[in-house]
């Protein structure tokens, strides 16, 4: 169910309608208020907006790089799941290969025997 959750950032308030429960928007706003802070006081000159626009970068770099770490690990997954069903293939060969020199065996000590 959405939620309506006001957030204030540089001293405007926004209201957001959200899937996300209010504790992580919360946390999202605190984060933000506290880049902006920190990016504003170690640059006097930047506007507002210029500030916002060096978040929006950097969160969209971070992005980018976690979708690409996302993808090599599932390349790796399916590359793991691969040879894991080629692994069983080969097990299963193997059990099968066994059972047949198990059935020679008992066959040649059979003909041993007579």
């Amino acid at each position: 169910m959405a939620n309506r959750i006001k957030v204030s950032i540089l001293g405007n308030t926004y209201t957001i309608t959200t899937d996300s429960e209010e504790e992580r928007i919360r946390r999202i706003e605190r984060q933000l208020e506290d880049d902006l802070t920190e990016i504003m006081d170690s640059k006097r000159n930047l506007s507002s907006v210029d500030a916002l626009v060096i978040i929006a970068l950097n969160l969209l770099d971070q992005l980018d790089a976690g979708e690409e770490a996302t993808d090599r690990m599932r390349d790796q997954l399916s590359q793991y799941l691969e040879d894991a069903a080629r692994a069983r293939i080969e097990l299963e060969e193997a059990r099968r290969e066994v059972e047949r020199l198990k059935r020679e065996l008992d066959m040649a000590r059979g003909q041993v025997r007579k």
